[in-house]
Order: structure tokens, then C-alpha cells, then sequence
């Protein structure tokens, strides 16, 4: 059976590495950085869709302390919703 939000994640990992955003695992978790910060998405069942969050320094992502961003629903489809996720990642979080 086909995980809409597991095809999702995986194919986010390739927009967030071609924007320029370093991929590195904090608390176990899957954790892209910048210059900027700290990101993360992270699923929301009730929501059906994706919350981009994000910690101001390595420091509070270690500590857990992220806030949410930009919200990304799944109900798209797939190929929406990448571009929403690329087009919001380099209009918010992206170093310009």
C-alpha cells in the first residue's frame, strides 16, 4: 500500500538538498540547516498534510525547540504539492 506522506517526505529530502540545505540527523530526526536556521517537516494526521518548523540554532533544535511555518497539505497530490514545498522553501527559508 502507497504512504502519501512517507512518498512526500522522501521526495522533499531532494528539493531541500537542491536548494542548498544541509541534511543532518538531530534526536534521531531527519533535521535540514542553513545559514538561517534548522527545519524540519513534520506530519499532522488531523491536518493531512505537512508543517514546515523551524529552530533558530542548533542549540534549540537539539533542545526541541521548533516553531511551526508554512503548512503543506498532501491532498494536493504529489506534484503540487513539491512545488508548494520548493516555492515556499525558497520564498521563507531560503538563503537568498
Amino acid at each position: 500500500m502507497d504512504n502519501p506522506a512517507f512518498n512526500a517526505e522522501t521526495k522533499a529530502t531532494d528539493i531541500f538538498l537542491k536548494l542548498g540545505f544541509e541534511q543532518v540527523v538531530i534526536n534521531s530526526k531527519k533535521v535540514y540547516c542553513n545559514a538561517r536556521g534548522y527545519y524540519r517537516l513534520a506530519f499532522v494526521q488531523s491536518f493531512n498534510g505537512f508543517v514546515i518548523e523551524y529552530a533558530d540554532s542548533f542549540n534549540d533544535a537539539c533542545n526541541n525547540r521548533y516553531e511551526d511555518g508554512d503548512t503543506i497539505p498532501i491532498s494536493l497530490g504529489e506534484e503540487e504539492f513539491l512545488q508548494l514545498l520548493e516555492n515556499t522553501l525558497v520564498k521563507y527559508y531560503s538563503i537568498p
